[in-house]
Formats: C-alpha cells, sequence, structure tokens
C-alpha cells in the first residue's frame, strides 16, 4: 500500500470543500497529471454528493469522459496490446529463416550444455557459453534459463536456426503487449500513449540485435520478468490484505530472481520498485493520493517506516546475490584491453571521460538509431583522454540538461514517468562500469529493458502535448511526425533484419558501418577464408593488425595462411608476444617446428601449451604422434586418456580420431618395437573410433588452429 487509508465520510464541511475544488485543480495542473486529477476530483466528488449542475460545460464533457466502466478501460487496453504485440510480429517476420551467426554459434552449436546429452543440472554450474564459471577465462555471464531455453529448442529440433528465430519473434510480441498493459493498468496511462508507446517498442530498430539474434533471447526474457514482477509489486503496494500482500510481496521476488537467471540485470526490478514507492511516499507530504477502486483516501506514513519497508523488500534479494557471487567463485572477471579498451587504461581520468561519455552514446542511440552494428569494439569508439575533448563537454551539458529534467519529473510525482526514469537508468547500470568492468564497449541487445521505459515516457509525451495543444495544425504536425517515425523505424527494423540472415550479410555490415573496427576485418577475414578465398583473408587479416597492432588473435590467423615459413613463424611469434598464454598460437607455432624438422622446440612448445590448457586436444594429439615416432608407447597411452578427457570436454571430431587410431594400430606389425600397451591402446581407440561413427562428420581441423 503506497499510502495509508482512511474512509471518507460524506459531511456538510466535506461538500462544501469538494464545491471549491474545481477551481483548485486548474491551479494544480503543472505538478499532477490532468487525467489524473480529474479521475481522483471527480471520484471523490461524486461519492459525497456534490452539484452536477454547478459544472461547466467542458468539465461535464470530461466526467463523461472518466466515468467509463472499469471493464471498457480493460478491453481497451487489451486491444491495444494485441495490436501492437502482431506489429512487433510482422515486422520481424524476415529474420525467421535466418542462420545462426556471431555469438549464436557459441552459445548455441558449440555449447555443449544445449548440445550433448549432458545431465541437464550441469549447465547451472557453467556460464552462458558452456565454460566452468571457476574457470579463469570464464565471463562470468550466469544466464542457466536461457541455456535452457536453447536446450529445449535444441530438443525439439535440433540446431536449425527457424525455431530459435520464431520463439525470439513470440517473445519480443509478449514483451510489448505486457508493456501497453502495465502501463494502462498499473501505472495509469492513458491508452493513447501506451498505444503509441506499444508501437514504438515493436518498431524501434535498437532491438534487432536482441531479437534477430537468437542470443538475445536472454534480455527479452529478463525484460519478460521484470514487467510480471513489476506488476506484482504494485498489487502489493495497492493491497490491504497483510497475507494477499505478502504473498504479492514474495511472489514478486521469485520473479526477479527468475529474470536474474535469464539475464544478470533483471534483478534490477527490485530497485526500480523500492525506489518508485519511495519517491512517491516522499512527494505524498504536499498533496493526497486518490485509489480509484475504493473511492479512499491514502495518507502517508512517516518516511521512516517508507525507508524500512523498502529495506526489507531488498533484503529479500539477499538471497539470490549470495548465490550468484557463489556460484562464479568470488571472482570478478578479468577481460582484454580488446574488449574493454577504457578498463585497460593506467589513466584514471581516461577511464572517467570515456565511461561517461558511453551513456550519452546509448543515449542517442535509442533517440536516432542510424548507427548499428553487432560489435563496437576495437576502434569503433575512441577514448576520451583529455577535458578538452569535445564529447567530454557533450557530455557535460547533456547531464546537466537530463539531471535538470529529472529533478522536475521527480517533482512532479507522476508514477508513470518516475517509472520510466527510474527503468531507463537503474538496469543500465552494470553496463556502465561502475559496479564492474565489463567485456564490452557498447551492446546494443542491452538497450532492450531500458527502451521499455523510454518509449513510454516518448508516448505519454507525445499524448500530453497533442491534448494541450488546441490548435488543429499543430496537432496535424504532431501526428504526421509520429506517422514517419514509426514508418521510418519499421522499414529501418525490416532492412536490419536481413542484415542478421547470414555471417556473410553481417559482416559486410559491419564493415559498411565501421570500417575503422579492426574486429570488423577480423572476423570478415575468418569468413572468407572458411570460404577459401585466400587472398581476401590475408588482406583483411594484414588491416586488423594495422588497424590494431596488438591483435593477437589476427596475428596467429594469418600465420596460418602464409605459406613462407619465416613470415609465419614472426606472426605466431608476435600473437605470443602480444599474449603469451595464446594456446592456438603455441600449438601453431610447435606444428610449424616440428614441420621444419626441429622436434625438441615442437615439444617444448606444446608442452607450454598442455600447461595452460591441459586438455588441448590439437596439442594432445600433435603430442601422442611425436611419442609415438620415438617409440614411447607407454606415454602413448597416457596420453591418449588425456585425449579421451578432450573429446569428452570439447566434443569429439572423429575424423582426428580416424587419423590417431590409423597411426596406432600400425604399431602391432611394425617389427622391433616394444609393444607395451599397444593392445590397450588399441582396443581403446577402436571403442572411441566405432562411438565416433555415431556423430555428424565434421572437417578436420588442419594443420593449424585458428582464434
Amino acid at each position: 500500500m503506497l499510502l495509508s487509508r482512511i474512509n471518507m465520510r460524506p459531511s456538510a464541511i466535506q461538500r462544501r470543500r469538494n464545491n471549491m475544488q474545481i477551481p483548485f485543480i486548474y491551479g494544480c495542473q503543472q505538478r499532477m497529471g490532468l487525467q489524473t486529477l480529474y479521475q481522483q476530483t471527480f471520484n471523490s466528488n461524486l461519492q459525497n454528493g456534490f452539484n452536477k449542475n454547478r459544472l461547466k460545460n467542458s468539465e461535464r464533457v470530461l466526467l463523461s469522459v472518466f466515468k467509463c466502466k472499469e471493464g471498457t478501460n480493460k478491453a481497451t487496453a487489451y486491444a491495444c496490446s494485441l495490436f501492437c504485440a502482431v506489429v512487433a510480429a510482422i515486422v520481424y517476420s524476415n529474420s525467421i529463416d535466418g542462420d545462426l551467426v556471431h555469438d549464436d554459434l557459441s552459445a548455441i552449436s558449440d555449447n555443449p550444455d544445449v548440445t550433448d546429452d549432458a545431465w541437464i543440472f550441469e549447465l547451472f554450474r557453467n556460464d552462458f557459453w558452456g565454460m566452468k564459471l571457476t574457470n579463469p577465462e570464464s565471463h562470468k555471464s550466469y544466464r542457466p534459463l536461457t541455456t535452457l531455453s536453447f536446450r529445449m529448442n535444441y530438443l525439439v529440433h535440433g540446431v536449425a536456426p527457424r525455431g530459435y528465430h520464431i520463439v525470439n519473434i513470440l517473445l519480443h510480441a509478449t514483451t510489448t503487449a505486457l508493456l501497453v498493459d502495465t502501463a494502462v493498468r498499473c501505472l495509469k496511462s492513458s491508452c493513447i500513449g501506451a498505444f503509441v508507446a506499444g508501437l514504438l517498442f515493436a518498431l524501434h530498430p535498437i532491438h534487432t540485435e536482441a531479437v534477430s539474434g537468437i542470443v538475445g533471447r536472454a534480455d527479452i526474457l529478463a525484460s519478460v520478468f521484470f514487467l510480471l514482477s513489476f506488476r506484482i509489486y504494485w498489487r502489493y503496494a495497492e493491497n490491504d490484505n497483510k497475507i494477499t500482500k505478502n504473498h504479492h510481496r514474495l511472489l514478486s521476488v521469485f520473479y526477479a530472481g527468475v529474470a536474474m537467471l535469464f539475464k544478470e540485470h533483471g534483478l534490477s526490478v527490485v530497485g526500480v520498485s523500492c525506489l518508485l514507492e519511495l519517491i512517491l511516499k516522499t512527494r505524498s507530504n504536499t498533496r493526497l493520493y486518490f485509489s480509484e477502486n475504493t473511492k479512499t483516501v491514502k495518507i502517508r506514513r512517516s518516511l521512516w517506516k517508507s525507508v524500512t519497508c523498502a529495506m526489507a523488500y531488498l533484503s529479500m534479494i539477499l538471497p539470490f546475490l549470495v548465490f550468484r557471487i557463489w556460484i562464479m567463485g568470488s571472482e570478478l572477471p578479468s577481460f582484454s584491453d580488446q574488449e574493454n579498451p577504457a578498463a585497460a587504461s593506467p589513466f584514471f581520468l581516461t577511464r572517467f571521460f570515456t565511461w561517461s561519455y558511453l551513456p550519452i552514446l546509448n543515449a542517442f542511440l535509442l533517440i536516432c538509431p542510424i548507427w548499428l552494428s553487432y560489435d563496437w569494439q576495437l576502434g569503433t569508439v575512441p577514448l576520451v583522454e583529455s577535458f578538452l575533448d569535445m564529447r567530454c563537454g557533450i557530455s557535460i551539458t547533456i547531464y546537466g540538461i537530463v539531471g535538470a529534467l529529472a529533478w522536475k519529473l521527480i517533482r512532479k510525482g507522476e508514477p508513470l514517468e518516475i517509472w520510466c526514469l527510474l527503468t531507463m537508468v537503474v538496469p543500465f547500470l552494470p553496463a556502465t562500469n561502475l559496479i564492474a568492468p565489463v567485456g564490452f564497449v557498447l551492446a546494443e541487445r542491452l538497450l532492450y529493458l531500458p527502451s521499455l521505459g523510454f518509449c513510454l515516457l516518448i508516448g505519454q509525451g507525445f499524448y500530453k502535448i497533442w491534448l494541450q495543444c488546441s490548435w488543429r495544425s499543430i496537432r496535424a504536425i504532431l501526428s504526421l511526425s509520429l506517422c514517419l517515425t514509426l514508418v521510418s523505424f519499421a522499414g529501418k527494423t525490416w532492412l536490419r533484419n536481413y542484415d542478421w540472415l547470414s555471417r556473410d550479410s553481417l559482416f559486410r555490415s559491419g564493415l559498411k558501418t565501421f570500417p575503422q573496427n579492426a574486429k570488423m576485418h577480423y572476423n570478415y577475414a575468418n569468413l572468407q577464408k572458411d570460404y577459401g578465398h585466400v587472398q581476401i583473408a590475408v588482406f583483411h587479416y594484414k588491416e586488423a593488425i594495422r588497424l590494431w597492432p596488438s591483435y593477437a588473435s589476427a596475428h596467429n590467423n594469418l600465420g596460418t595462411l602464409l605459406i613462407d615459413f619465416k613470415a609465419a613463424k614472426y606472426h605466431f611469434e608476435s600473437a605470443l608476444r602480444k599474449h603469451p598464454k595464446h594456446t592456438n598460437a603455441l600449438y601453431n607455432l610447435a606444428s610449424l617446428e616440428r614441420k621444419s624438422g626441429n622436434t625438441p622446440a615442437a615439444v617444448r612448445l606444446l608442452e607450454s601449451c598442455l600447461n595452460i590448457e591441459p586438455f588441448h586436444k590439437e596439442s594432445l594429439i600433435m603430442m601422442a604422434n611425436i611419442l609415438f615416432d620415438k617409440g614411447d608407447f607407454r606415454q602413448v597411452h597416457i596420453v591418449s586418456l588425456f585425449i579421451k578427457e578432450a573429446q569428452r570436454r570439447k566434443g569429439r571430431r572423429h575424423s582426428e580420431i580416424t587419423e590417431l587410431w590409423n597411426n596406432l594400430s600400425r604399431t602391432v606389425d611394425l617389427p622391433g618395437k616394444n609393444h607395451g600397451s599397444v593392445p590397450n591402446i588399441f582396443q581403446y581407440l577402436n571403442a572411441v573410433y566405432v562411438e565416433g561413427k555415431r556423430i555428424i562428420d565434421q572437417p578436420a581441423s588442419g594443420l593449424y588452429q585458428n582464434r
């Protein structure tokens, strides 16, 4: 209950006050919304029997509008929600035939938690990409319920992408409908404002990464349960029954915890709800808050009691936070300078200025989404290194303007506007590097949840401006501007969906948008290498190195394409100078040394690789072949056990198993050799080979390992 309630009893004094209430309202229009004020006044006056004949004509019209039945309001809200959901599904219908692209491959097809027959509870101990959370290389992104949804898709239709895309589109439509319904039924928004907000949210191009990219399902599901948790909390705040209130509070916290297990920032709904209640109770010092359903007045309790209730509600999420910290080993993830250049900067002012500028850039993309890209790393956003940088002045100016507007809206005390501000800010805080460094510069899919508040704020603002304009020409201009905006958003989203249909179209769009991004050239080079276009791949690898000289993976992959021994060795060694623990570069250099006849150097490099990653499958296979050439079959048997474990952890390629199996099986017929444990190896490899026959054959990895 936002404010304590006392019953209103008609009396002569109250009736006289009610007769004076209409003129009083016109002086308070700047402090309270028009619709909310008129509705509250008419409810209280009708209850106490004021004289309708004293109303002006305009007031009679308003009375007839606001006396509509509750069922009619619900029907209108449902109709608006359904229409916006249908629009959301239609505008993304051309993404159904898209492939698994970019991060989708790592999260689905290459994720053993999705594709393997392992125990289902294993995914609750691994990160989003299938790696153990205790692994130092893990990014600590813990989203087990999202991974579980991928696994359910996989059990139905395997890795065929159509089913994944259909689920994403349906979830986006569900989020759109929930936003409209929550705005009307909980936040008391006008149907027109909520309808405009729903259309903006359904069509906004910033959502293409979250909807067309399958990995974005985490953000969509977190948004769904964010809204569900808030709706339950609103029921808790308005309910008077203590038993029902406690049930609603527990259910709201439960939904918030579920949202966190879809994506971490889903838990921010608790902060939004508590801050909204505290702000409303603080503002209730100066006015009464009328309840439409009970026709009663709710008067604020003490601020101390409000803070106590909010802290009690916040304390209920502590188990989720403790579990989240415990499951990731009480360690923060570490990121390279490629993933977060500002975090790697040794200068505090550079980090502060850059991180202060990034929210401004995110807000600009919400307002004007003209630059859309699947990746914003490696030179896309240069560091703000000086106070004289123009972006620093822009940031200060915009923060000042936004802060003044936010303060004005908070003082006004409208629940809807305050909720919009909180939803835009609080869920975005983890991405600002204030809590902990993150592994990205900017990610468009992270704006999916904050855009709930942004779109609703724009929709409500449009309705209020339209309502207060008495000139038909201005209203026509506003309506035309809105229609053009919606049409342009729909066209941008429809065209952007084509970029996400395949790796080729996605990487080409990235190069077109940000040619100065080294990772764009690197990803496109990897694609051309897979297609067999060696010269094009070499060109883009060199371009990536020119833009980012310390790009270790680009050096490594370029070395695998060069025929010249010295040039290839130079790039492998350059990769190791930039990244000494680059296991694939160690393996590739060892392969090059073995090919040139320098077996001792190859063994040393393989040992270094296996010290970093004991189950690096390719290194184990090469080590087994070297030991086989030496005739050390007992060591070969030991290495084969490691190979078995590596295959269990990282998947099997029975073409590689076949090669090793053929090499070792020939030892049975070689004279003068100590066969030792060869029969055991033969028996083990035969069993592995038979099992591998059941697996879809994949092309052999070749001499070198990429990335």
